[in-house]
Order: C-alpha cells, then sequence, then structure tokens
C-alpha cells in the first residue's frame, strides 16, 4: 500500500462469526498463506484509511496493529448491531463496513465508492451482487445512527439488506465494478471449510494477500 494515499474514512470489521462450521475455530485466526485473516484484513486497511475499529471477539493477533477493539453495541443483533457499535465509535463521517470472513479488500473499489459517497447526497453507498445488495464492502454515515438504533431495536429481524433498503443509497452496479477492473472475488465469503479452499485458490491466483505480514 506504500504510495497510496490514506482515505479519510473509518473502517468497521465484524468478527463476530462463531465459525461453527469450522469445528468452532474463530474464524479471525483461519489462514490464507501463513497469515491470519483478521490480521490480513486488518492490516490492510490500516494501510488504506484513518481509522479501523474491529467489533466483536478481541484478539491479541492485533496488537501490532493501530486498532481499535469494541465490543457490540446490542450483542445478538448480528451485522446490524455491530454496525451500530461502530458508528458510535467512529470519528469519521463515513464508515466503511467490512467483515472478517471477506477478507479480499480492494483500495481501488473503496476509493472509488468514498469519491461517489463524498459527490451524492445517498447516506448509503452499496455494491449489487449476482442480483442482491452487499451490506459489505458498502459505505455508510455516521448520522445513520441515531436511524440504525432505532432499527435494531424495533423488534423486527435486524437485516442489514432491509435497512439499506428503507435509506437513500446509491448502487455501484456489477458493470461498474467490472468497468473500474474490479475482481469479483472480492466478494468471496469465507463459511465452510470449501470456500476457505476457494480463497486461498483465489490468493494463489491473483496475489491478494501480498504486503499482509509486518
Amino acid at each position: 500500500m506504500e504510495g497510496k494515499e490514506k482515505l479519510a474514512f473509518s473502517a468497521v470489521i465484524l468478527n463476530g462469526g462463531q465459525g461453527v462450521r469450522f469445528g468452532g475455530i474463530d474464524k479471525q485466526l483461519l489462514e490464507i498463506d501463513g497469515v491470519p485473516i483478521g490480521f490480513a484484513l486488518a492490516k490492510t486497511l490500516v494501510q488504506s484509511c484513518e481509522e479501523v475499529l474491529i467489533v466483536g471477539k478481541k484478539n491479541a493477533i492485533y496488537k501490532p496493529l493501530e486498532v481499535q477493539q469494541i465490543e457490540d453495541a446490542v450483542p445478538g443483533l448480528g451485522p446490524a448491531g455491530g454496525l451500530l457499535a461502530g458508528m458510535m465509535k467512529a470519528r469519521a463521517d463515513w464508515i466503511y463496513l467490512c467483515a472478517v470472513d471477506m477478507p479480499f479488500f480492494s483500495y481501488s473499489l473503496s476509493k472509488y465508492m468514498y469519491g461517489r459517497a463524498l459527490s451524492k447526497e445517498a447516506d448509503i453507498i452499496v455494491c449489487q451482487y449476482k442480483g442482491e445488495l452487499q451490506p459489505f464492502f458498502a459505505f455508510y454515515r455516521k448520522s445513520l445512527a441515531g436511524a440504525l438504533a432505532s432499527f435494531v431495536t424495533s423488534g423486527v429481524k435486524p437485516s442489514l439488506r432491509r435497512f439499506i433498503s428503507s435509506r437513500s443509497y446509491d448502487l455501484v452496479s456489477l458493470k461498474e465494478l467490472q468497468d473500474i477492473g474490479e475482481q469479483e472475488a472480492i466478494f468471496c465469503n469465507i463459511n465452510n471449510s470449501g470456500s476457505l479452499d476457494a480463497a486461498r485458490q483465489i490468493a494463489l491466483e491473483h496475489g491478494l494477500f501480498i504486503d499482509t505480514r509486518l
């Protein structure tokens, strides 16, 4: 990431996955190319933006990095609750939401989307992939915290896609992703052993885990 400007947003990484499909192994400790995926994602973000917050289970692997580890604001509310916790602590006006089991962060995509965030009136900048809104690798205004708090305590299932659909959002289409040369691999979600093997193959083919070690 040397030579690239740090962008003035706060990144929030959610790491609340229980790793049930991995025999109880903490997802953030799963390795690609010998590097824990949680550490790899956090280090890349530290190199890319002004602030990184990790919401959920704390771990010593992040000690070498300038990150803040925090608890869920309201436990048991899934990603929406984690995003709310990040919003309440973040310094920047825009929050970039990431997940520890989606480790293929793209600086170029975040820069493109952040530029859209600064130039649009929308509250959320979100990608569409395979016909669905992608709540991760999406930008949310910090000022949405009040609305999100009301949403997660309303008694309805706190789905981030439902929340996004209820707000003003700007959509980044798959065609736009392709036009800027973005790889669909960024949406790889490691949720079982098969997807972990696929992620390792992606990293081998595309070199997406370069520059993650101290």
